[in-house]
């Protein structure tokens, strides 16, 4: 409550100030990184690939509902607030992504706990969490290119640029790791081990 009334101002820059917010960051980076890969050698993507044709409605229906209803807040928000100096759109598809977001890790982490991340209703759930968070920074790309002064060529820009670096990683950069992988498999080297290390720290 005083924290709210400002009877106890500057707590925040005390407990964290501007200096340490890129140690945190880093840390945060980290910590996600090291999580995601571990999901990713529990998931069982063959599972994953299997469910797509039930995925696509059930995403479709899933993300229009909560985007519809940030755009509406977002235009009340707006109505709101006269003389905000940003972009209309850029608002409003922030919002909008928001509501949109299914946060991936937190329920990758529910389903792993519970002992469902690879039984059909943790692929499936898994799966739509996957489309929906893919949607969704798709339409972040657009609104960051909005809210920074751009158009909507610029954010098509950007989004051109994802795929680009996507379609690198997947048709050029994994199969090379996936060959370099089983040549020190047949060998029986630990320099495997070192190899997925340096990788690690390169993406990071």
């Amino acid at each position: 409550f005083l924290f709210y009334k400002g009877q106890l101002s500057g707590w925040t820059e005390a407990i964290w100030p501007a200096s340490s917010l890129p140690i945190f960051q880093l840390v945060a980076n980290l910590g996600l990184i090291f999580f995601m890969f571990y999901l990713g050698l529990e998931l069982d993507l063959q599972q994953i690939k299997k469910s797509w044709k039930t995925t696509i409605p059930i995403v479709s229906a899933s993300i229009i509902f909560p985007v519809g209803i940030g755009c509406a807040v977002a235009l009340w928000f707006w109505d709101m607030n006269t003389g905000i100096n940003t972009s209309k759109i850029a608002s409003i598809l922030f919002v909008a992504s928001g509501f949109g977001f299914s946060a991936f890790p937190v329920l990758a982490t529910l389903l792993n706990a519970m002992g469902l991340l690879n039984k059909p209703i943790g692929v499936q759930t898994i799966s739509l969490a996957a489309v929906e968070d893919i949607a969704v920074w798709v339409v972040l790309a657009i609104a960051s290119a909005f809210s920074s002064g751009g158009s909507a060529l610029q954010g098509l820009y950007t989004l051109l640029l994802t795929l680009g670096f996507l379609l690198i990683m997947f048709l050029i950069v994994r199969p090379i790791l996936k060959w370099i992988h089983k040549y020190y498999l047949k060998r029986g080297d630990d320099t495997n081990v070192y190899l997925v290390v340096i990788c690690f720290f390169i993406t990071c």
